[in-house]
């Protein structure tokens, strides 16, 4: 008869720890580090972090650049510009006020051509004897009480028109937030009073900032009047996409100038 033989649970977990701890001898050298695994796909591209622009008023100097214009060849013909703006160390500014940014747009018109009289005339001028830029914006100007100097005499007795600009709050002015904008302006070339929209002719836009004074000196922000030659509808530019007018001066009296033809306003 064979005797039972009694395991005791101590001796079976040193029995265990025993084969445990046998296995763990030293540790041998490493081995050598296997290929690098191929590249992962390209991620999406994040969104543009906020702030990368600094605001018009940190400028003491404002230099625009019209990047590209168009001018559809059918109604409504709305004139858009895309521009952008830095300060005088090149960085981007964001924020100008759309009333302190004006547009204008105007037409080259061939010599010899007959210009149809505008509001408030009444009689057609003479023929053009040589190349003239014509403005679409304009308004009636009176003639002064009395001459301002001997030099400057009083010309004409009537109201004639004059060339002058619409302000970016007449029309869409878009803020991109980094130093880039696009104008649509308010003015249809294809409807204008007395002018005739013809595509096939050279136009310029341009534009000039007044208004905007520096947040920690207050002192006005200086800045050029840029121009845009353009043939439309595609916009291609007629000669140097964005040509820099002198630099404009700060807020003067009641008068402006207009950048597309150099013909001063009363504003």
């Amino acid at each position: 008869m064979l005797a039972k033989r009694m395991i005791c649970p101590g001796a079976v977990l040193g029995l265990v720890m025993a084969v445990w701890l046998a296995g763990c001898g030293n540790i041998g050298p490493a081995g050598t580090a296997g290929p690098t695994g191929a590249a992962g796909a390209t991620g999406a591209t994040g969104t543009s972090g906020a702030g990368s622009a600094s605001n018009v008023t940190s400028a003491t100097a404002i230099t625009a650049t019209i990047t590209s214009a168009s001018i559809a060849t059918s109604p409504p013909a709305l004139p858009v510009v895309k521009f952008k703006l830095v300060d005088q160390n090149g960085a981007p500014l964001a924020g100008i006020p759309a009333a302190d940014v004006s547009f204008a747009v105007a037409r080259l018109v061939p010599a010899g051509t007959q210009l149809a009289a505008l509001p408030p005339q009444t009689a057609a001028p003479a023929p053009l004897v040589s190349d003239q830029w014509q403005s679409y914006i304009y308004t009636a100007v009176s003639p002064a009480s009395a001459a301002a100097s001997s030099s400057q005499p009083v010309i004409g007795t009537s109201a004639q028109p004059q060339a002058t600009v619409e302000t970016g709050s007449s029309g869409t002015l878009v803020d991109n937030g980094d130093g880039t904008y696009q104008y649509t302006f308010k003015t249809d070339v294809s409807k204008v009073q007395g002018i005739t929209y013809d595509p096939t002719l050279t136009h310029r836009v341009g534009l000039e900032i007044r208004g905007v004074t520096n947040a920690t000196t207050s002192d006005a922000v200086i800045a050029n009047s840029p121009v845009y030659t353009l043939r439309p509808p595609a916009g291609r530019p007629r000669a140097s996409p964005s040509t820099t007018s002198s630099t404009t001066a700060p807020a003067t009296a009641a008068t402006r100038t207009s950048p597309c033809t150099g013909v001063r306003a009363r504003a």
